[in-house]
């Protein structure tokens, strides 16, 4: 099975902040003070490579769901609303978020998550990601390094930095009511260097959180929409045949 990979949003970042930015490439500084207009030349950017490489579908049964999800793990409807979703029929598993407000999605990142307790997770993590300006801060990081080294440290979140996007997206599904064990799981199934570091730490915080009563691990919204999906995906595969 391919695997979730939080690296994959930070490689993201590198191939199209050349593009995007590559005026700025030139003083080191100036690319590390991203101002406002830069974050939303480099989220059109993936946008534009993303919608060239794969097939974006519209379809908003899905749509609706993710904004709930949203909406329920964080608790906040506005958020819910004022986020951009940007769905698609893929061969590959990604669920990344960009700078502000987008969360780019691919079907199977739904389809191949067995509990909604664990997308709830992935999706916490990068909501997080969004609050807390995270990727803005691993370029901030490596200000010290020649740009050459800041480029290539970006392809990897560091440590610290996983481990507290896991905290932080915990105690969201836990206040959501979602089963918090399911962080175990997501994080086997994403994988990664620091899965047995992330995997120690996230049980610890765990065993530290009061017992919950019938904790959410399935809705039957989630299962409505894997259904919807299952259908795309089978009524996409008659179509090649034909």
């Amino acid at each position: 099975m391919k695997k979730y990979s939080m690296r994959f949003a930070v490689a993201i970042f590198i191939i199209f902040f050349g593009s995007a930015c590559s005026h700025k490439v030139q003083n080191r500084q100036k690319v590390l003070e991203l101002t406002k207009e830069q974050l939303i030349e480099i989220n059109n950017a993936v946008i534009k490579k993303y919608d060239l490489k794969y097939k974006k579908i519209t379809e908003p049964n899905i749509d609706e769901y993710l904004k709930n999800l949203v909406g329920k793990v964080t608790n906040d409807g506005e958020l819910a609303k004022k986020m951009v979703m940007h769905i698609y029929q893929a061969n590959d598993i990604f669920l990344f978020a960009g700078f502000t407000s987008d969360l780019y999605v691919s079907l199977l990142a739904i389809s191949q998550n067995p509990y909604e307790s664990e997308l709830a997770f992935l999706i916490a993590r990068q909501l997080v990601a969004i609050k807390q300006g995270f990727y803005r801060k691993q370029i901030e990081s490596t200000k010290q390094l020649s740009e050459e080294e800041t480029f290539k440290r970006l392809h990897a979140l560091n440590e610290d930095a996983q481990l507290e996007l896991d905290e932080k997206a915990l105690q969201l599904i836990y206040n959501s009511h979602y089963d918090p064990r399911s962080a175990v799981s997501a994080i086997q199934r994403s994988g990664g260097e620091a899965a047995h570091i992330r995997l120690k730490r996230i049980r610890e915080q765990i065993a530290k959180l009061p017992p919950m009563r019938d904790p959410i691990v399935n809705t039957e919204g989630f299962k409505k929409i894997q259904s919807l999906i299952s259908r795309k995906a089978n009524n996409a595969g008659r179509s090649k045949v034909h």
